[in-house]
């Protein structure tokens, strides 16, 4: 078979016969249950040739030992191998013949019929290929020998490597090789995992929880689960997601689904009705995935668990059951969808009303990714496209819009950081002792004398405990506790010292051989207001020596503290917490040019755009679209661009240069970059004339853009006269709206803009 390969150089070709050998051990019907040699070479040879099984219908066993008689061996020999690569090459061949041919002639309804033909098989053929090629990349291909081609024997042995541990450091970084290396895994997640407490009842919950749902939103969450709501969820499952420990993949389900459906519908039945789950089910393996590029230490891995499908389709219907806030989203976007909104205006309705809307959820309990996703993708369209159903083209990452203002953004809440702000004002009762009946009851139940940052999350916690757990990552260096009497600080989880917390230097078994408990308070550490530090801490961590020298007093409490980004204590709140989420933001220098108070929203969206480079122009879409009859619609001479249209362009520049005179503005630089560094630097003052001045600039971006589209679009011209009387009369109306005294207004300025003085606090009046 390998010579006739040589032979057939690179054509399709077929192998069928009888070829005395089977591949697998599922061929034969009986007989060993090894694989022997001559299977292995026969697979081999067909790994090394680059074939693979045809797939076929019928019977699987072609082969019978005593076709007359009944206890004949059955097997299957007989095979068909193809090449899909030369089937794809053939096929496009073909459709692109037809394609030329239906170029010429384009109303040829035989043509076309054959092209629709020659498509099918063109993109079935394609199917076979990738779905073939998938195949060969499985990396338990190659651990059975399989001669793959080069390409994927680097992509799989560069996973391979990336996934070994070879050398690992300990707690004292100690490097610690093969055998030794997953003892120190061990330890560390035997000491994550932690150890079981029992917990009394809960005697009295009546005054527990506040918040509730309404009777409808907690009949619509317990509601019973169906045979059609379980399989929707199985099959949502992408067929590619890691196994759990039992081996199953979805695709297994999906493709026994016939067989073994009723007995996954009734397993998941009984968790919904029970509560419970069996530990066979519910058991996952721990895979720890890197952090960083080079990771040395078990903390350099982040620890993810692969679980059962069971498990998954589980967690899938609960998410299900949560989308009744999605709900509430589509419903207020489409009562909006066909209002004519600006950008501006769709910002507003975000940011006033649909991001309000989660904050009860937000506040409660940590919203599932895919709600949060959801979400994001409803808000996301309606501002780009004005309506949930139609996907606009984003001219600026979400991420970014979620960003403050003065970082770049829009100012809009990103609703994953927002729900952990909401959440952190449960974490400060917990911290600071609250007294309310919920932090009691946690302490009571939950905490157990234990620190709230040394707590480890189990299966058998709630739900929402665990998720409270979960963000303490984002939280715990920026609470800051000052020491009074030392009677309320946990010694080394709790963030007193300048080091940090003292168990992310010391761990905990260091603690206990000094001869200290994990649950000491500071008050229970220092002695005679000095500290006795062990001599090999000393040597290991140099820093003790500096700890501070602490005066207990007695009578006065520990106090709790919030620390911003800079390491500052402020007072406590969510805006604080959210803000904190940002700290490797970096402050834009246009900020107060386009983000100005008292500014026209849609004027300073689209300078917000232009800034950012993200106005549709000519020369962006060229990335995507045709630009050979695109032309600027003012000059005719080139494809605009935004350095083009601002203000290099002959329409744009005379309108630019009159309202500069208008308006008082020495010269400026013509290049947009140099406008926008020019502007920034020297309109910092407040003062009534750079407020004018900064309106101009947003105004003769926002109307030069809209004259423009017009032009492009709708056929409409204005001379520059025009769209300079459109943009001073804006300026205009925008003065007469502003208080007298406002950033120095007075009488002369309202003179010289043709404003009435006598009517300068009665914009309303007016606009009646």
């Amino acid at each position: 078979m390998e010579k006739h390969c040589y032979l057939v150089n690179g054509q399709a070709w077929l192998i069928a016969g009888d070829f005395n050998v089977t591949r697998e051990l599922v061929d034969s019907m009986a007989g060993s249950s090894k694989i022997t040699r001559g299977m292995v070479e026969f697979n081999d040879c067909i790994n090394r040739i680059e074939v693979q099984d045809i797939n076929r219908n019928g019977l699987h066993y072609t082969w019978n030992q005593r076709p007359r008689g009944a206890s004949g061996a059955l097997k299957k020999l007989d095979r068909t191998h193809g090449d899909y690569a030369e089937k794809v090459f053939k096929c496009r061949e073909e459709l692109c013949r037809i394609q030329n041919c239906l170029d010429n002639d384009p109303h040829n309804e035989d043509l076309r019929f054959e092209e629709g033909i020659y498509l099918q098989s063109f993109l079935k053929a394609s199917w076979e290929e990738e779905c073939y090629l998938k195949q060969r990349a499985k990396i338990q291909w190659l651990k059975e020998g399989d001669a793959n081609t080069a390409y994927f024997h680097k992509v799989v042995k560069g996973k391979i490597n990336r996934n070994r541990i070879e050398t690992i450091a300990d707690g004292n970084g100690n490097w610690k090789e093969g055998e030794d290396a997953f003892k120190v895994i061990v330890e560390y997640i035997s000491e994550f995992l932690g150890v079981e407490h029992t917990v009394d009842p809960i005697v009295n919950t009546e005054n527990l929880f506040s918040r509730k749902l309404d009777n409808q939103q907690a009949v619509e969450m317990v509601k019973e689960v169906t045979n059609e709501e379980i399989k929707a969820a199985l099959f949502d499952i992408d067929d590619d997601k890691a196994p759990g420990p039992d081996g199953y993949s979805s695709k297994f389900f999906k493709k026994a689904w016939r067989i073994v459906g009723d007995d996954f519908c009734c397993a998941v039945k009984e968790f919904f009705l029970s509560k419970k789950i069996l530990k066979e089910i519910n058991a996952t393996v721990i895979a720890l995935v890197p952090k960083i590029q080079t990771p040395g230490k078990v903390a350099d891995y982040r620890p993810i668990s692969c679980c059962n499908v069971i498990y998954k389709c589980i967690s899938k219907i609960i998410v299900n059951h949560c989308k009744g806030l999605i709900d509430k989203v589509k419903n207020r976007v489409n009562d909006w969808k066909n209002k004519s909104l600006s950008y501006a205006g769709r910002l507003q309705l975000i940011s006033a009303v649909l991001a309000s809307l989660p904050v009860y959820w937000a506040s409660v309990m940590l919203l599932p990714k895919g709600i949060v996703k959801e979400i994001g993708k409803l808000m996301r369209n309606f501002l780009w496209s004005n309506g949930q159903k139609s996907k606009g083209i984003s001219k600026v990452s979400w991420n970014d819009i979620c960003k403050p203002k003065k970082y770049g953004g829009l100012g809009l809440k990103n609703l994953q950081d927002w729900n952990i702000a909401l959440l952190s004002s449960r974490i400060w009762k917990i911290s600071s002792g609250h007294d309310s009946l919920w932090v009691k009851w946690v302490k009571f139940y939950h905490l157990e004398g234990r620190s709230f940052w040394d707590v480890r999350a189990k299966d058998k916690m709630s739900w929402s405990w665990r998720n409270l757990l979960k963000i303490r990552p984002f939280l715990r260096d920026s609470f800051f506790y000052r020491i009074g009497n030392g009677e309320n600080t946990f010694m080394w989880f709790d963030n007193w010292h300048k080091l940090g917390p003292l168990c992310y230097v010391l761990s905990p078994r260091e603690i206990s051989n000094a001869g200290y408990n994990i649950k000491d308070k500071v008050s229970e550490v220092i002695v005679n207001d000095n500290w006795n530090w062990p001599a090999d801490w000393l040597n290991m961590i140099p820093q003790l020596n500096e700890s501070p020298v602490l005066k207990l007093v007695r009578g006065k409490k520990d106090e709790v503290h919030w620390l911003n980004f800079n390491g500052k204590i402020v007072p406590f709140d969510v805006s604080q917490v959210s803000s904190s989420l940002l700290s490797n933001e970096t402050i834009v220098e246009w900020y107060e040019l386009v983000w100005f108070q008292n500014r026209i929203p849609s004027h300073c969206f689209i300078l917000w755009l232009a800034i950012l480079g993200r106005l549709r122009t000519q020369d962006r879409m060229k990335k995507w679209k045709d630009t050979s009859e695109f032309c600027c619609v003012f000059c005719n001479n080139q494809i605009d661009s935004h350095s083009h249209l601002f203000f290099e362009c002959k329409y744009p520049n005379e309108v630019w240069n009159l309202i500069k005179i208008k308006v008082n503005m020495s010269h400026r630089p013509g290049n947009w970059i140099e406008i926008i560094k020019e502007f920034q630097s020297s309109l910092k003052r407040k003062s009534i004339e750079n407020f004018i001045k900064k309106m101009a600039l947003a105004a003769s971006v926002y109307h030069i853009w809209n004259e423009r589209n017009k032009r492009l679009f709708g056929k409409q011209r204005n001379s520059v006269d025009v769209t300079v009387k459109i943009i001073m009369d804006d300026i205009r109306l925008k003065i007469f709206s502003l208080n007298m005294g406002y950033l120095g207004l007075n009488e002369e300025i309202c003179k010289k803009w043709n404003v009435p003085v006598n009517k300068i606090d009665h914009l309303h009046e007016f606009c009646n």
